[in-house]
């Protein structure tokens, strides 16, 4: 169940009443929400029709297109094919909203984070921005900034259409583009980035 309902405080996992009828495992239900992003609920199968009856008066039914939106305006970065291995954590700052761990036990790629949070210094991040037009970013397309000249000095992560008009973006920048906000779309001279404030402070190295 996908609505436009935003939670206001952090809730790791709630384990929401058992129906009437039964009171094991499969008949709970489980709402997984954080302060930045929509509410996500886990039910069995045979309950989603009556949840979805008895939020119909408090909540608004929303396509994937929208939860996409919702994510990117909560900073909230999806790696595709396209992106994929494109960058490290902190690029998309999952360190910023607790998508990594510098004290858990061994994971897949727990020395590159490591190393980078202790001796790297990084020199890009994820921004939210706006790309005016129709025409769709897709992930993987570079940005490009004067000071950089031809080399690219970004990538776009995620984007979708936005109800106010063009597309939001998220897309991973290098910090000293980003600062000028003077950061273009494929091309020197393509559709200028607008750049939007994230729900979450942006780490900049001094």
């Amino acid at each position: 169940m996908k609505t436009k309902t935003k939670p206001e405080t952090k809730t790791d996992l709630v384990q929401l009443p058992p129906w009437p009828d039964r009171s094991d495992v499969a008949s709970r239900l489980a709402m997984i929400s954080f302060s930045t992003s929509p509410i996500e609920i886990v039910a069995a199968r045979n309950k989603v029709q009556a949840l979805l009856a008895s939020l119909a008066s408090g909540a608004e039914k929303a396509g994937a297109d929208y939860w996409d939106w919702l994510d990117i305006r909560a900073g909230i970065p999806t790696i595709l094919p396209a992106t994929q291995e494109a960058f490290v954590p902190q690029m998309v700052n999952l360190d910023l909203i607790g998508g990594v761990s510098l004290t858990k036990g061994c994971y897949p790629g727990q020395e590159i984070v490591s190393r980078m949070h202790y001796r790297g210094t990084l020199k890009q991040r994820m921004y939210l921005a706006n790309i005016a037009g129709s025409e769709v970013p897709r992930p993987a397309e570079k940005l490009y900034s004067p000071d950089f000249g031809e080399q690219a000095c970004g990538t776009i992560v995620n984007a979708a259409r936005s109800p106010e008009g063009g597309h939001d973006v998220l897309a991973v920048i290098q910090i000293a583009g980003a600062e000028k906000r003077d950061v273009h779309w494929k091309a020197l001279v393509g559709p200028k980035l607008g750049f939007a404030q994230l729900p979450y402070s942006v780490s900049v190295p001094a």
